[in-house]
């Protein structure tokens, strides 16, 4: 069983001022489902633009067929630094989400919905941003796009809707912005290897 882990910073594992070395949600995910999962997180990687680590680019050149579970975990960085419309967010994920079943039709996929964040010290759920959508409208869009898609979806607000409040944000992330400290990462990776196993994506 092997994992390859997609994603922005969160995946990557940094806390807002540095690259954790240990304790990342992907090498605690390891330790709980006893796999090896890759990580391919980059920091400030998109969905919408095509640079090193963003969504597109890593479809067209992993090699897909060398796992059973494929996790894709993008969306908060094209709220807060692109001008692409909400719509061409949602059309991008779901090309490079059939390319990558045409890559690996075996192979498993795990769409995780973008965590609730704060910015100068606001829930930015209702606040709109260069795209013309709130935040809240992304993890709505993003969400949709993955069933429209046939792929299971984590949403941290059904799923755990208490792991970022206004009440604790400031606990459980790092930057009281949007990286999660190094205990948060491992409440991250715990909820998502209980999603993995209960909905037997393994």
């Amino acid at each position: 069983m092997k994992i390859l882990a997609l994603g922005d910073s969160i995946t990557n594992g940094y806390d807002g001022d540095r690259d954790l070395t240990n304790g990342t949600y992907p090498q605690e995910l390891s330790k709980l489902l006893k796999c090896e999962v890759d990580n391919y997180g980059v920091n400030n990687a998109m969905i919408t633009r095509h640079q090193f680590g963003d969504l597109t680019p890593r479809v067209e050149s992993v090699d897909f067929t060398k796992y059973d579970l494929v996790i894709i975990f993008y969306g908060t960085n094209d709220y807060a630094h692109m001008e692409s419309s909400l719509a061409a967010v949602e059309k991008e994920l779901g090309t490079d989400i059939e390319a990558i079943k045409t890559k690996n039709p075996h192979a498993q996929l795990l769409g995780i919905v973008p965590m609730n964040r704060w910015d100068f010290n606001q829930n930015s759920a209702q606040i709109v941003r260069a795209g013309g959508y709130s935040f809240q409208e992304l993890q709505d869009g993003i969400a949709k796009t993955y069933a429209n898609h046939q792929v299971s979806c984590l949403d941290w607000r059904k799923v755990a809707p208490q792991l970022l409040t206004d009440d604790n944000y400031q606990e459980r992330l790092h930057d009281a912005h949007l990286h999660p400290n190094a205990n948060t990462y491992g409440i991250m990776a715990d909820y998502i290897a209980r999603f993995i196993n209960n909905h037997h994506l393994i």
